[in-house]
């Protein structure tokens, strides 16, 4: 779980560029690009801006990995004793 919300802390603000440029205007398009996107959104708001939205993501990461971990160590038992017999 702490790998879950170490991986978002740290990659947050570039998914934040990310939905910021997919969700952009075609016909007028607000950015030039993914350089200019975080400079504008860095000017509006600073780190905050970057990070705005981050609680219910982190929120989400602890039972998402957890039930990951979960699976994956189900699906390993199972078929280390599938193929035992």
């Amino acid at each position: 779980a702490a790998a879950g919300l170490g991986f978002w802390a740290g990659v947050y603000p570039t998914d934040v560029i990310k939905t910021r440029i997919q969700t952009d205007s075609e016909a007028s398009p607000r950015f030039r690009g993914i350089v200019d996107c975080t400079r504008q959104v860095f000017r509006e708001g600073g780190w905050a801006a970057l990070y705005r939205g981050v609680g219910p993501c982190l929120s989400r990461a602890v039972p998402a990995n957890a039930v990951c971990f979960l699976v994956y160590e189900w699906a390993s038992a199972y078929f280390r004793n599938a193929l035992a017999a």
